[in-house]
């Protein structure tokens, strides 16, 4: 998935973000795939927790910047979202 989102320019960590959100989508979509061929999918509860995720940093990269500030380490909305989906 990486090289899809590699490109002259583009910030190699941003690139490695986009390629893991899809890399997730289709892991979840084979799950999904999976339990509706042995008719489990009716009757499966689905739960997707993560922790609060990151805002990717972008531009010349530096030690220890990872994560835009604010992103992780703060008590504000970027550092206590936490998705959880129920299918």
């Amino acid at each position: 998935f990486l090289k899809k989102y590699q490109k002259e320019g583009r910030d190699e960590r941003l690139a490695k973000y986009w390629a893991m959100c899809e890399w997730t989508d289709k892991t979840v979509g084979d799950l999904l795939a999976d339990l509706e061929k042995r008719k489990l999918l009716e009757t499966t509860l689905i739960v997707f927790v993560v922790d609060n995720g990151w805002v990717q940093s972008e531009g010349p990269a530096k030690a220890g910047d990872q994560f835009l500030t604010r992103s992780k380490n703060t008590p504000y909305d970027k550092g206590v979202r936490t998705p959880v989906l129920f299918w």
